[in-house]
Formats: C-alpha cells, sequence, structure tokens
C-alpha cells in the first residue's frame, strides 16, 4: 500500500514534514510493502483553498493512505470521499512519521482511534 507524507525537500524519509498538507511543496510516497520511497512535486501547491488538488494527485498516484502533521477539514473530508484514510501524528521527519505509522502510533483523523497499517 502507497503512504503519502507531505514534506519541505527531497531529501527521501530525512525530508522534514510539512505541517501545511495541501500546501506543501512535495509528498514523500512510502510503499509499506517492500519500503520503496519515492519525491513528489505537489502541483497544487501555490494554489490558495486548493484541497482538493493534492489528494486527487496522489489518489492518481496510487496513495491509499496519508500519514500528516497538518491538514485542513477540507482535505480530510474530500480523502475520505476516496477512502483515503489521513493519519495525524506529529514527527519531525518523513521517516520518524512513518515509523510512527508502522507501529501503530498516528491517530485516524475520522475516529479518533488509531491508525492500523496494513
Amino acid at each position: 500500500m502507497l503512504l503519502a507524507v507531505p514534506v519541505k525537500g527531497e531529501d527521501g524519509l530525512e525530508a522534514l514534514v510539512d505541517h501545511h498538507f495541501s500546501r506543501a511543496p512535495y509528498y514523500l510516497l512510502y510503499e509499506t510493502g517492500d519500503g520503496a520511497v519515492r519525491t513528489v512535486r505537489n502541483i497544487s501547491a501555490q494554489a490558495r483553498g486548493q484541497h482538493e488538488g493534492p489528494i486527487e494527485q496522489l489518489y492518481d498516484a496510487g496513495v491509499r493512505a496519508i500519514a500528516c502533521s497538518g491538514i485542513g477539514p477540507a482535505a480530510i473530508d474530500f480523502a475520505a470521499e476516496l477512502g483515503i484514510p489521513v493519519c495525524f501524528g506529529r514527527a519531525r521527519t518523513a521517516g520518524e512519521l512513518i515509523e510512527k505509522y508502522r507501529e501503530g502510533g498516528l491517530e485516524s483523523l475520522a475516529d479518533g482511534t488509531p491508525c492500523q497499517p496494513p
């Protein structure tokens, strides 16, 4: 399963987490099965009030879960419409946030329960 993390740069797992999901310049995509990592540019990063664009871009790229440290309600709602769970937690780097996800240490923004990785 492909997990997306909003990040500030193209530094792989060491990339700093961006706390503004829809305006993050990049998303780190992490394959939970084999640990493969790649970074994609957020094509909607400069658009104000644009919440559907980033979610749709990630969905089209195969993302089926989001781990983040900041996201607005419109983006959460649109992700839910597409069946993408949004998991919340605090971390400095993408690698730290992914590790928390893998350990079940992130909270589902849909219902407050721990996110359960596949």
